[in-house]
């Protein structure tokens, strides 16, 4: 009867991951476009490359959802959970602390349902128990600390992104970071597949909207509009430093998700499929 039951709820987990993955697509294309319903949702004006960058956070969290839902992975949903205290306990409290009381409830309300989220899905059986080959692996410990250094620095309301952040947006931003830097953290702590190639694939959706127009930023060569990055010279070694991540991290992720024969998706499909 209890498997019964944990099948049933896993089902559920993967229909409510569709739903989630198709709410933040969506919310990544008003971003970007800058819709003013999406706009309208953050929480203080923001110049439009702001918007930008969030429309990336958007994109890699719904492909992190749709990846879970297609291969019915639902133990790698422990890392988001865990995802999801760490980034919204630091939003809530950054908000409560600007007396936005209203989001930071929301806030305080998603440190809950991570919490929930994180004690369900680590019982659950893993799958795909390929292992997480070592150099993604090394990927993820460095990708950990790189967000808990740039993340800290923006909690601190330290300036590091390429273009200047309203202050109480970098601390927004720093708990995102620190957020994903739980995950990454969790995903290297658990040295299969099937708790890779969510993060992995989600970071390749951040990489590929950002690329087109970080490298517009590069072309331009320093020189910057107001209306796009808030008036001050675009920091050419952020940048270049952004855009180094972004490259090696495209690399690492189409080379495991499309090429190599053991860790490729359309292999993943095949196993599935085989007798």
């Amino acid at each position: 009867m209890r498997a019964m039951n944990d099948s049933r709820i896993a089902k559920a987990v993967r229909v409510l991951a569709i739903a989630n993955a198709v709410l933040w697509a969506a919310l990544g294309v008003g971003w970007y476009s800058a819709q003013g319903w999406a706009v309208a949702l953050w929480p203080w004006p923001e110049v439009p490359m702001t918007f930008v960058f969030l429309a990336s956070i958007a994109g890699s969290i719904a492909v992190i959802w749709a990846m879970i839902a297609w291969t019915g992975e639902v133990a790698a949903l422990s890392g988001v959970g865990l995802n999801i205290v760490v980034a919204s306990a630091g939003a809530g409290t950054h908000l409560l602390r600007v007396n936005l009381v209203a989001p930071a409830v929301l806030a305080f309300a998603g440190v809950a349902g991570g919490v929930l989220l994180f004690a369900w899905a680590r019982l659950q059986p893993v799958h795909d128990t390929r292992a997480m080959p070592p150099l993604v692996r090394g990927a993820f410990v460095a990708f950990t600390v790189t967000l808990i250094v740039a993340g800290g620095a923006l909690s601190l309301q330290q300036q590091v992104f390429p273009w200047q952040l309203h202050p109480w947006s970098m601390v927004l931003v720093g708990a995102i970071f620190l957020g994903a830097a739980a995950y990454f953290a969790h995903a290297a702590l658990h040295p299969s597949w099937a708790y890779a190639a969510p993060p992995l694939s989600g970071f390749l959706a951040y990489d590929l909207i950002l690329f087109a127009p970080y490298l517009r930023m590069l072309s331009a060569g320093g020189a910057a509009s107001y209306d796009d990055y808030g008036g001050d010279s675009v920091n050419m070694t952020s940048l270049s430093i952004y855009l180094t991540v972004l490259g090696a991290s495209t690399a690492l992720a189409l080379y495991y998700l499309l090429l190599d024969p053991v860790t490729r998706l359309v292999r993943r499909r095949a196993d599935v499929r085989a007798p």
